[in-house]
């Protein structure tokens, strides 16, 4: 790897004047000059370049995404990783939409395994893991194994699994990876079985996205035997008496973990608050304490309907939640935050 040091002469000069040159360089300018030489991946590490996220995409290709603050107003670089079966790397693209339309760099003969440029590109920007690992429905070909082995002892902020996974993707994949946040497409938590092994797998926070689940009712037990911190989910369903029940077991101190549920309904059903509230002490909200709470990670358009406070019955615990009621675009949503 050294020997780019003799047709670069770059990296001959003193590291100081080296650091400066790479300094003003384009970004992907830096990605590829980090590959010539350890010298030069040490010294565009020195460099410091940033990248606000690095998230990773698998498909037919294995592919990075550098999202660069938003202050430097840089579009992201793609990097394309395209493997063989023996996870080595057969040919590198990198793209950046700053190149106009036809820049695509391409190189081709990178003896490095996948698990070797996750370590490379988190080395040379000083990241500590993968900010987004995204999975669709290419991904199966991959490998659950492999991909496991390439990602293991990296932190993973989020894994997001899109509507082409299947539901035997998921669920080879749930267990294998070791992340705090999980992003689901509503389509792969039909089977009930799916929704209960996310719920169970001690995810801090699950966002089950994309059209509301057909048939889903968000129950009690489902929530209330995980550990879950936070859950913002869309179903077709709304068991109120359930959620009553649920609010009772926090109130009693049974749920620990719990700092938000969000649970939006589609198809026109309506919450019915009074269940909900049956037989729960509760203080109701003025409406200008509520708009100021904030909301759901969904970004419709809402109307608040109404709010209260419950809290702990235990006085000494001075915990409580803020309950929300409000009517979104295609049905209603329910919120609990814990405060």
């Amino acid at each position: 790897m050294e020997k780019g040091n003799a047709a670069l002469p770059l990296l001959s000069l003193p590291d100081t004047v080296i650091t400066s040159i790479i300094g003003q360089m384009e970004p992907v300018s830096q990605v590829w000059l980090s590959l010539l030489s350890t010298r030069a991946r040490s010294a565009v590490r020195s460099v410091g370049m940033t990248t606000s996220s690095l998230n990773v995409l698998l498909e037919r290709a294995f592919q990075f995404e550098l999202v660069a603050p938003e202050e430097s107003n840089q579009e992201p670089i793609v990097i394309g990783l395209h493997h063989t079966e023996e996870d080595e790397v057969s040919r590198v693209t990198m793209e950046s939409a700053d190149w106009g339309e036809a820049a695509t760099a391409t190189v081709t003969n990178f003896k490095m395994s996948i698990r070797d440029w996750i370590q490379h590109m988190t080395f040379i920007l000083n990241h500590g893991g993968i900010d987004e690992l995204k999975l669709t429905g290419e991904s199966e070909d991959f490998g659950v194994e492999r991909l496991r082995k390439s990602v293991k002892d990296l932190a993973i902020k989020t894994m997001t699994l899109t509507a082409t996974c299947t539901g035997k993707h998921a669920k080879e994949v749930i267990p294998k990876i070791v992340t705090p946040h999980i992003n689901v497409d509503s389509a792969l938590v039909m089977e009930s079985d799916t929704m209960a092994m996310i719920m169970m797998n001690n995810f801090t926070s699950i966002i089950v996205g994309g059209p509301s689940m057909p048939g889903m009712t968000i129950t009690r037990d489902l929530i209330a035997e995980s550990q879950v911190g936070s859950l913002d989910a869309r179903c077709d369903n709304f068991d109120s008496k359930a959620i009553n029940r649920y609010l009772k077991q926090w109130r009693a101190g049974n749920i620990l973990n719990l700092h938000h549920l969000s649970i939006t309904i589609g198809n026109g059903v309506q919450h019915d608050a009074d269940a909900v509230l049956w037989k729960l002490p509760h203080q109701m909200m003025p409406m200008e304490s509520i708009t100021r709470f904030p909301h759901s990670a969904f970004a419709e358009e809402i109307v608040i309907n109404g709010g209260c406070i419950i809290k702990k019955s235990d006085i000494r615990d001075r915990e409580q939640a803020i309950i929300i009621f409000t009517a979104i675009e295609e049905g209603t949503r329910f919120e609990m935050f814990v405060i």
